[in-house]
């Protein structure tokens, strides 16, 4: 993974986990309740920006030594990246997974949710009733410069909202035609905040 050598931490490291339980309930031959719920979690910090010198410590003439693909991210080097105010930093680390993390990234997202379903026999015909909701947040922040400087920071935090409902009627007579006709519904409220820090 990457390392961070503004803080010494690791900076691509993620932990996940989930859950999820189901009960049913038969309280009549005729009636079953089922109920399920679920809770997800995923947080951590995603890749980070790698950034690349192109000039020499003048910040004119170009770097001789850089390379395209990977054996730019390789090793010491005297090529130098220009910040958006003039500095001039060496970006170069010794390691290809070293990187500067001003403000490490942030990728969260957190999810829980449930279902009921409920289905009872009429005698020749069974209803059933579906209904779902499902709460989801995200947040995700990174540095996007690659220096050791705040230069383009990106904050974004979200919430998505879920509600839906079936309803389905079928024949349950057990005869050679048998039918079903249903409909579906469904409404999501989504909320996503976007800043963006420009230095």
């Amino acid at each position: 993974g990457f390392t961070n050598l503004d803080n010494g931490k690791k900076s691509d490291t993620v932990s996940r986990w989930g859950g999820r339980l189901a009960l049913e309930w038969k309280p009549s031959e005729a009636t079953t309740i089922y109920v399920s719920g679920h809770v997800a979690s995923s947080t951590g910090a995603p890749a980070p920006t790698r950034a690349v010198g192109l000039t020499l410590s003048d910040g004119v003439t170009p770097c001789p030594t850089l390379t395209t693909g990977t054996n730019a991210y390789i090793g010491l080097n005297n090529c130098y990246a220009q910040t958006k105010t003039g500095t001039l930093v060496n970006v170069s680390t010794k390691n290809w997974n070293d990187v500067y993390g001003t403000a490490p990234p942030v990728g969260d997202v957190k999810d829980a949710g449930g279902a009921l379903n409920i289905a009872h026999d009429f005698g020749g015909v069974k209803l059933t009733a579906i209904t779902g909701i499902d709460h989801t947040s995200v947040r995700y922040a990174n540095e996007a410069s690659g220096t050791p400087y705040l230069q383009f920071n990106v904050n974004q935090d979200g919430t998505y909202d879920l509600y839906s409902q079936e309803l389905r009627l079928q024949s349950t007579n057990g005869g050679p035609f048998n039918w079903i006709v249903g409909g579906h519904y469904s409404y999501e409220d989504d909320e996503l905040g976007t800043l963006v820090i420009n230095n």
